[in-house]
């Protein structure tokens, strides 16, 4: 028999069905059931009303001293220089290779040369980045100093992909250079990795390849909610099509646990998961590791995340075939309880409210 098509607004309607002791006790059974085939809510509606959609929480941070923000501020910005600087090394390879190195570094010192009086410092800078002993290499992107130096001044040079004229930006590389001879104050220059970042920083704005983003443990907290809600919800969402009706009783149950008691319920299935995206996209700021102890002091703020859309699940399980078989049963009782054996009334039909922990 072709099973009747059951539009419900929420899985709570037969959740009473937990109320009753007596599974002969018709009566009850089929207010139940004609509340159930009564209800006029479309769910539709209720999918359509934004129950997909995620709202991010902002969670509390941990409050970092400020040697440790300096830190974090500066491993962002340097991960992010070393990519810009990978993705100058693709389109300008064939302009250093070889000889091209030293002709592009040549270029630079004469262009230096060329500058008023009062700008010495940049000069003092490109002859001391120059020079033939400066030897530090970048350790993420493997791109030395003279590297990115000839880099940046082929993609001034680029006319298809530099943004602005070259006046523009040959002003801003000398103002890099300016910045990095007097970081300390006059004629105390920045360190080797903040100079290959202070030199991709005046290219930002002026060249494609060019991006540097900064990322902290405010941003990392708040992307936090996110990315728990969107694997409870994945993982959830795979639950909820059971292939037999004691799978429904038991995904039920499992979100009313969810409602009284929190993401804890799930937390052991979606910890990895959200570890890994979390470390993947924030890991500049927490030394690439999932046991540094602010990444698991931020991890460990994930109780506090609210699943608020559980019932956008309702649609797919009464779908599934596990709750067409509990329809079935149900429907059987009301109709044909004639036909129930004692061993079918000693078994019960599934409750689909609260689950006993195993």
């Amino acid at each position: 028999m072709q099973l009747i098509q059951l539009n419900i607004n929420n899985i709570n309607n037969i959740n009473d069905i937990n109320d009753i002791n007596d599974i002969n006790d018709l009566n009850d059974i089929n207010d139940i059931i004609n509340n159930i085939i009564n209800n006029n809510n479309n769910i539709d509606n209720l999918i359509n009303a934004n129950a997909a959609e995620i709202h991010a929480e902002t969670l509390p941070a941990a409050v970092l001293p400020i040697e440790d923000r300096q830190n974090t501020h500066l491993a962002s910005v340097h991960r992010s220089a070393a990519d810009s600087a990978t993705r100058l090394m693709t389109s300008y390879t064939d302009e250093i290779v070889g000889d091209n190195l030293e002709q592009k570094l040549q270029a630079i010192r004469l262009w230096a040369l060329s500058l008023q009086p009062e700008q010495q410092s940049v000069k003092d800078c490109i002859v001391r980045l120059t020079n033939v002993g400066f030897t530090y290499e970048e350790p993420i992107s493997h791109i030395s100093i003279h590297q990115v130096l000839a880099l940046s001044w082929a993609a001034l040079h680029d006319e298809t992909k530099r943004q602005g004229t070259l006046a523009d930006g040959l002003n801003l590389f000398a103002q890099g250079l300016y910045e990095i001879q007097n970081e300390y104050g006059p004629g105390s220059p920045a360190c080797t990795g903040g100079t290959f970042n202070k030199i991709i920083e005046k290219l930002v704005g002026i060249h494609l390849d060019a991006e540097q983003l900064i990322i902290t443990p405010e941003q990392a907290s708040f992307k936090l909610s996110i990315v728990v809600k969107e694997e409870a919800y994945k993982y959830l969402s795979n639950l909820a099509n059971p292939e037999t009706k004691e799978g429904v009783k038991a995904f039920t149950g499992l979100i009313s646990r969810i409602k009284n008691d929190g993401i804890e319920k799930i937390w052991d299935s979606i910890e990895s998961c959200v570890a890994d995206r979390m470390i993947e996209e924030f890991g500049s700021i927490y030394n690439d590791s999932k046991d540094d102890e602010r990444f698991q002091s931020l991890m460990k703020c994930s109780i506090y995340v609210e699943l608020d859309s559980l019932d956008q699940f309702q649609k797919k399980l009464s779908e599934s075939n596990g709750y067409n078989q509990w329809m079935q049963s149900l429907l059987r009782h009301r109709f044909f309880p004639e036909a129930l054996t004692s061993e079918h009334a000693r078994e019960g039909e599934p409750q689909l409210g609260f689950v006993s922990e195993p």
